[in-house]
C-alpha cells in the first residue's frame, strides 16, 4: 500500500487555473500580520494575546482569500470525511508529542542554545489555565490548519503539483511560519504528519485533530509545569514512552493510508513563472532575519542591548 496514494474526495479538473501567487502572498501576508500585530499582542499578554494573533492574523486572513473563490469550503478543505480519521489523527499529534520534544535536545546541540518560556509566561489559576489551553489546543490548531492545510494546500493542489511536491512545500512554508531554529526539528516533524493527514483525507478536520493532540499534551506540559517544560525527554523516556508513541502514531497514519480513494487525477504541469514566485521569497527574507535574530540573541546573550 503506497501512503502518497490519491487523496479521498473530489478532485479539481486538471484544467484549473494555477492559485500559486494568492496562495504564496497569503503566506506572506499572513507572516507580517503575525510579526506586528501578532507580536504586540503577545507581547502585551501572552496567551490572549496569541488566540487574538491566531483569529485576526491567521484565520481571517485566510477566510477573506478563501472568500474570493468559488467555494470558500473547497478552498478551504471542509469537507466532513466521519469522526473516525479525526480521532486516529487525534492520536497521531498527542503520540508524536514525545519524539518531537526529543529533537529539541538535538537542536540544542546544534545550536547551542534552548528556548525557555518567560517568568510571565506561565498560566497563573484556573482562568491562566484555561485561557492557555485554548489558545494552545483549541485557537492555534484550528486557525493554523484552515491556513496551511486548508487554503495553501488546496490551492497547491489545484495547481497541479503532485502529491509529494505539495506535501513537502506545505510542511516546510509551516516550519518556516514558525520563524525558531530551534523549534524547527519538532516542527517540521508535525507538520509532514499533519499536511500528509490532510492530504490523504482530502479534508483539513483530521489535522486539526491531530495538531490539537500534539498542542493539547504541549499546553498540559505548560499548566502543570511538567519537567519537560524545562528540560527534555532523556533518552530512557524516549526509549520507553517515545518509542511505543510514535509506534502507534505510525499505525494510525497507516490506518488512514488504507482508506477508499479516489482514482487518480490527471497532473497538469505546474506554473513555474518567477512573477508567481514573489511572495515567497520577500518572506523567505523577512523569516531568514527574524531565525538569524532568535539565533544572535539566545547563542550570544552578553552581545544583545
Amino acid at each position: 500500500m503506497e501512503l502518497l496514494d490519491p487523496p479521498v474526495g473530489i478532485a479539481p479538473p486538471p484544467a484549473a487555473q494555477a492559485r500559486i501567487l494568492p496562495a504564496n502572498l497569503l503566506f506572506l501576508i499572513s507572516l507580517i500580520l503575525v510579526l506586528n500585530l501578532g507580536g504586540a499582542a503577545q507581547m502585551w499578554q501572552m496567551w490572549p494575546g496569541l488566540i487574538l494573533t491566531e483569529i485576526f492574523c491567521i484565520l481571517l486572513p485566510a477566510w477573506l482569500f478563501a472568500r474570493k473563490t468559488t467555494s470558500p469550503a473547497m478552498a478551504l478543505r471542509l469537507k466532513w470525511v466521519g469522526a473516525a480519521p479525526c480521532w486516529m489523527g487525534l492520536v497521531i499529534g498527542a503520540s508524536l508529542f514525545p519524539l518531537a520534544a526529543a529533537t529539541g535536545w538535538v537542536a540544542e546541540k546544534i545550536l547551542g542554545y534552548r528556548l525557555l518560556l518567560s517568568d510571565s509566561s506561565w498560566p497563573e489559576g484556573f482562568g491562566g489555565a484555561l485561557v492557555c489551553v485554548l489558545a494552545l489546543a483549541v485557537s492555534a490548531p484550528f486557525c493554523e490548519e484552515m491556513l496551511f492545510r486548508g487554503y495553501i494546500l488546496a490551492a497547491y493542489e489545484r495547481s497541479g503539483w503532485r502529491p509529494r511536491g505539495a506535501i513537502l512545500a506545505v510542511a516546510a512554508l509551516f516550519t518556516a511560519y514558525h520563524l525558531s531554529p530551534a523549534r524547527s526539528l519538532g516542527v517540521a516533524l508535525f507538520a509532514l504528519a499533519f499536511t500528509y493527514i490532510a492530504w490523504r483525507t482530502g479534508s483539513v478536520w483530521p489535522s486539526i485533530a491531530a495538531h490539537m493532540g500534539a498542542n493539547g499534551m504541549a499546553a498540559l506540559v505548560v499548566i502543570t509545569r511538567n519537567r519537560w517544560a524545562t528540560e527534555y525527554p532523556s533518552p530512557c523516556e524516549v526509549i520507553f514512552v517515545g518509542i511505543p508513541a510514535a509506534a502507534a502514531a505510525a499505525f494510525c497514519i497507516w490506518c488512514i493510508a488504507g482508506r477508499p480513494r479516489s482514482p487518480t487525477p490527471e497532473i497538469v504541469p505546474c506554473s513555474t513563472r518567477a512573477g508567481q514566485w514573489w511572495p515567497l521569497f520577500v518572506a523567505g527574507v523577512i523569516a531568514v532575519a527574524a531565525a538569524g535574530a532568535e539565533f544572535a540573541i539566545n547563542r550570544f546573550p552578553d552581545l544583545s542591548p
